[in-house]
Order: C-alpha cells, then sequence, then structure tokens
C-alpha cells in the first residue's frame, strides 16, 4: 500500500451500501418496466417528488428509505446526463 489513501466520497456511496439496514427491519424489492412514454411522464412526476436525503445519515426506525437503480439502456432513452462519463464502461456508454 502506498503512502497516499484515497478517502471515501461518502456523498456519492449510497446509503445501503454505509450503514446497512440499520435500524429498518422490512424491505420490499421490486422490478418495474415501464413501456409507454405515458408511463414515462408519470414514473418521472413521482421521481421528483421523492424526498432527497443524504446517505451519511444512518436511518432511524422511523425512516423510510427509497433505492432506485436503473438500467443503462433506460438512462441512454432519457434526458440523464452523467457528471462523469468515465463511470460508464464502455459497452454501455451514454452515447
Amino acid at each position: 500500500m502506498g503512502n497516499a489513501m484515497s478517502l471515501l466520497q461518502v456523498e456519492d456511496i449510497q446509503g445501503i451500501i454505509l450503514h446497512g439496514y440499520g435500524a429498518l427491519d422490512n424491505a420490499c424489492f421490486l422490478m418495474l418496466a415501464i413501456e409507454d412514454e405515458a408511463r414515462a411522464a408519470q414514473a418521472k412526476s413521482w421521481l421528483k417528488g421523492l424526498a432527497l436525503r443524504s446517505s451519511a445519515k444512518k436511518p432511524e426506525e422511523t425512516d423510510t428509505c427509497i433505492n432506485i437503480a436503473f438500467t443503462a439502456q433506460v438512462l441512454r432513452g432519457s434526458d440523464f446526463q452523467p457528471s462523469n462519463s468515465a463511470c460508464w464502461p464502455a459497452s454501455s456508454a451514454m452515447a
């Protein structure tokens, strides 16, 4: 190991990775497919309405947490612009 050790950038790590489920004792996992423009508009509206929270804060028993993931294919078809294109493997690049 070298002299310099990189520090974790906590703001870029999902809370579930940092803290596990902590005091939260239930989980529900859904896989959804949005196949038409009307549903896509509804999904975007729902996503915009979600309250964001810092991953640095460990969830309390009364908290509700939502983790959302999208496939590269879905993101390619959206107006999403990655802040760091180096995060995307060439095989699934956002081009």
